[in-house]
């Protein structure tokens, strides 16, 4: 499976879902991952740490279906560490596609849950 997801709790202490992506992303695999983050699905409403290290590639129906159902999802945080240039750039456009707020990029895990903490912690508190 070129996706694997834990949960783990962040230091303002929400649970939050670590999607790691490798190998070729295909649109079987965004499916799975959008069942899961979908209503009524485990993951749903979940701040996410997304992955990308050992990602080499996202097959173009699944950037199609990212963008047309991405947008959806788009209420929840999101850090995404993208090290690749041409993952970035792909990424980019999708986020600016959708008009995602709650999605940053990041080169390193460290920044990321920094972050994915202080928003997760500001909404939490009410802020």
């Amino acid at each position: 499976m070129p996706y694997e997801t834990t949960l783990f709790q962040l230091p303002c202490g929400v649970q939050a879902c670590r999607l790691e992506a490798r190998g070729d992303f295909s649109i079987e695999d965004t499916r799975q991952i959008y069942q899961q983050l979908a209503s009524g699905g485990r993951l749903h409403g979940m701040p996410l740490l997304i992955l990308t290290h050992e990602l080499s590639s996202i097959a173009s129906d699944s950037r199609a279906a990212i963008v047309k159902v991405g947008g959806e999802q788009a209420e929840r945080w999101e850090a995404a560490v993208v090290t690749s240039t041409v993952l970035r750039v792909t990424i980019n456009f999708i986020m600016r596609i959708q008009g995602r707020k709650k999605t940053k990029l990041f080169t390193s895990e460290r920044e990321a849950l920094q972050w994915l903490d202080a928003r997760v912690g500001e909404n939490a508190a009410g802020g």
